[in-house]
């Protein structure tokens, strides 16, 4: 399959390319002919491009979208609540009604991805029964358990809200059984995929030893039920969704409380089917087609069959319909911010505003009216996204402003497909593409960033290392994005100004007292 992210890049370098000839050209005499011409045959390669990407999930030609006016997008999350209320409720009960004998109890949240198992540990967490009920309250997204000490670190640094300094796993254990002394709490691990019988039983063990109070608890969220078998008895086994609570879903998401065309309704047995009972499939066809005239909406449904075969569990029809939704957004710029999300880990909490900075800094944001602020851009660019339930988990300041955000993983897992050819990942495997990288991501590979050979390539580093040598960054010569944030940095090299293209830097919670006077 061809580099999604080729053709959003190429779209992206033509627009700058535009723009700039138009500045250049102006003196010319044959101006207008030529810019004309220009113009045409720019829109061509844009629609080439557009039409390419989209024939993996079309297999047509298809015309080229209008952007739309977007209303304020509404907190996605909202959505679910009606539909989850019963589950919440029983895990609660069972979390609040555990035997008085018990130290520290594990219930496991089963289900498919998509299902919802997230937000429903996410609303246990939130409650203020359950705020009141434990004095300490921890949540965590670490995949896979292969040793103790890392989960035992993990929870410390959230508990003192402090980046862990190399310390032997006694010490850990030592603080944590300070910061826990007579405390009941409640630890959730969100989304764990796999983890080792022995070394869960010597977690908990420890965990045991760390805190002996009564009436502890553990939630776990997953899609095995290996991983529920091994960390506790009798999981909580969530249920797909009833179809007419998808159907309801989906008119919301789409729809708002507009009157649904009929077109649309004459399809609802077969956007069900689409559906699968998944929280997150019906929410992303809805905002797939909201603000969709009713026989652009129809033609969309009608072009891609989405419906699931019989030996399909949802997960595939939950990621065509994921892809599906990323292909038909509005703009080759809107498509990089979303592929952005890849420099993060998994369950991170962005905040809207230095997200649309860092969008900014990449050069993402583009405007053809010369007089629009690029704050507004990304703004509008971060509603698109929120509004075709490309994120989730919106929390708001105390304006009712959107300050925070996260993805799905399924989300999270897409934007790193598409960019996988330029971002270094500890897991990849890239051989020869070293040359082609952009990206040094939050969890790419300290330990690994000689490996790249071509170091003037790098537009992006995001540095968690205690020391970067002055050598290493200046080869960077045409970065644009430095963020050193929570690394152990503590002085900047007064060489910084040679790299003459840098747009953002962060030294947010680093020891840093001062910038060099080069940049001040």
């Amino acid at each position: 399959m061809a580099d999604p992210v080729i053709g959003a890049t190429v779209q992206v370098v033509l627009d700058k390319l535009l723009s700039l000839t138009i500045e250049e050209a102006r003196s010319l005499r044959n101006f207008n002919k030529d810019l004309e011409m220009l113009t045409e045959n720019v829109s061509m390669i844009q629609a080439f491009i557009h039409d390419a990407e989209r024939r993996q999930v079309e297999n047509q030609s298809v015309e080229q979208w209008l952007k739309r006016l977007e209303k304020v997008a509404e907190n996605a999350e909202n959505v679910f609540d009606e539909f989850r209320n019963k589950d919440v409720a029983e895990i609660k009960e069972k979390i609040l009604n555990m035997r008085e004998d018990v130290v520290l109890c594990t219930i496991p949240i089963v289900g498919m991805g998509g299902l919802g198992k997230t937000a429903v540990a996410k609303k246990i967490f939130n409650d203020e029964a359950i705020e009141k009920h434990f004095e300490k309250r921890v949540w965590l997204c670490l995949p896979e358990m292969s040793e103790t000490k890392s989960f035992l670190g993990q929870i410390l640094e959230s508990l003192t809200e402090r980046k862990l300094e190399v310390q032997s796993r006694d010490i850990i254990v030592k603080k944590l059984r300070d910061a826990l002394a007579g405390k009941k709490y409640l630890l959730v691990l969100d989304d764990l995929w796999r983890v080792d019988s022995t070394l869960w039983h010597e977690f908990m063990d420890t965990l045991r030893g760390i805190n002996s109070s009564r009436g502890n608890c553990i939630l776990v969220t997953t899609r095995t039920e290996l991983v529920a078998s091994t960390v506790a008895v009798g999981p909580y086994m969530l249920e797909k969704l009833a179809e007419d609570h998808c159907w309801s879903i989906f008119k919301q998401r789409a729809f708002l409380d507009e009157e649904v065309p009929e077109e649309i309704v004459s399809m609802e047995n077969r956007i069900v089917e689409m559906c699968h009972g998944l929280l997150l499939a019906a929410s992303l066809l809805g905002g797939l087609l909201r603000y969709k005239e009713k026989h652009e909406g129809q033609a969309i449904l009608d072009r891609n069959p989405l419906v699931a075969g019989e030996d399909d569990n949802g997960e595939n029809s939950l990621k065509k319909i994921l892809k599906l939704s990323y292909d038909y957004l509005p703009s080759p710029h809107l498509k990089k911010c979303f592929a952005y999300f890849a420099m993060f880990p998994k369950d991170f909490e962005f905040e809207k505003d230095q997200l649309i900075q860092l969008w900014m800094a990449e050069g993402f944001l583009h405007s053809r009216q010369e007089t629009t602020v690029m704050e507004d851009v990304g703004n509008k660019f971060f509603q698109l996204l929120l509004q075709n339930s490309l994120l989730q988990d919106v929390e708001f300041d105390e304006h009712n402003n959107i300050k925070f955000c996260k993805t799905h993983d399924f989300v999270h897992e897409l934007a790193g497909d598409i960019l996988r050819s330029k971002l270094f990942d500890r897991k990849g495997d890239h051989g020869e593409k070293l040359s082609q990288l952009r990206y040094f991501g939050w969890d790419s590979p300290s330990d690994q960033i000689d490996k790249i050979n071509e170091p003037r390539n790098l537009y992006t580093l995001f540095w968690r290392s205690n020391y970067i040598s002055e050598d290493m960054l200046l080869s960077f010569k045409f970065l644009r994005v430095l963020n050193l944030s929570s690394s152990g940095i503590k002085e900047l090299s007064a060489k910084i100004d040679n790299l003459i293209y840098l747009r953002y830097l962060d030294l947010s919670n680093t020891e840093t007292q001062a910038l060099p006077n080069s940049i001040c």
